[in-house]
């Protein structure tokens, strides 16, 4: 919601949204909020104006982000994640875009590796090759490589002028005792500060199920990283 629209303009949108809605038989309105960091006022005034409609938060859970700033991504790290950062770089791996990435190889790898786990994907292969046909300079692809080998690798969404959203990340498994996901986030920290971002949205915590992961928090936390509230608004359409 741009800084100029009013209430009254909001409130005259959501109202519009619910009559199309109900022209169409929908009887029920799903919106899932962004994190509250990406702009703080903002979000309160969309919050404000959802409960003022009659939507009601059916559910609130915290997103983890690292603030960019003129400091060092290192300096926001727990020491046991600095000690895996310098056993990757020891190791020779490096960070890097893929550029012109294949669509197949970068969804196999991640439903590979993420099905290993356990996780389900969200999205499907014709999706993805969509997203990237359609907004290539919005979705890119980072990987970590030990020579010409994936350690580490992650899609992720430019969302507007200043958040980058990593957004589906997925190791390699035979690396897991290097912890490359350390130095794959620094890369993607380093990239942000030169694009003039400000916000690393690193997303929610939550295994399989949907329920909050305190291993994936902790290690997230160890990055840097601090929360943010992302909430989910409904409402019945009468």
């Amino acid at each position: 919601v741009a800084e100029y629209v009013s209430h009254a303009d909001f409130s005259a949108w959501l109202a519009s949204i619910e009559l199309f809605a109900k022209n169409q038989g929908i009887t029920d309105l799903e919106i899932k909020h962004y994190p509250n960091c990406y702009n703080p006022a903002r979000s309160t005034f969309i919050r404000r104006g959802l409960l003022r409609q009659g939507f009601g938060i059916i559910h609130s859970i915290d997103n983890q982000f690292i603030e960019i700033k003129e400091a060092d991504f290192d300096q926001g790290l727990h020491a046991s994640e600095r000690r895996r950062l310098r056993k990757c770089l020891r190791a020779g791996f490096r960070f890097e875009e893929w550029s012109n990435p294949s669509s197949q190889e970068v969804y196999e790898f991640i439903q590979h590796h993420r099905q290993s786990l356990g996780y389900s994907l969200s999205f499907s292969f014709e999706q993805l090759k969509m997203w990237q046909e359609i907004f290539p300079d919005h979705f890119r692809v980072f990987c970590v490589k030990d020579v010409d080998t994936i350690a580490s690798l992650t899609l992720t969404v430019r969302v507007g002028d200043k958040v980058l959203y990593n957004f589906c990340p997925a190791d390699n498994l035979s690396y897991r005792n290097y912890s490359p996901a350390v130095l794959l986030n620094k890369g993607l920290y380093q990239y942000a500060a030169k694009e003039g971002i400000t916000i690393l949205d690193l997303g929610v915590s939550i295994d399989s199920e949907g329920k909050t992961k305190p291993s994936l928090r902790r290690f997230k936390h160890n990055l840097g990283a601090k929360d943010s509230e992302k909430q989910i608004f409904t409402k019945k359409i009468v």
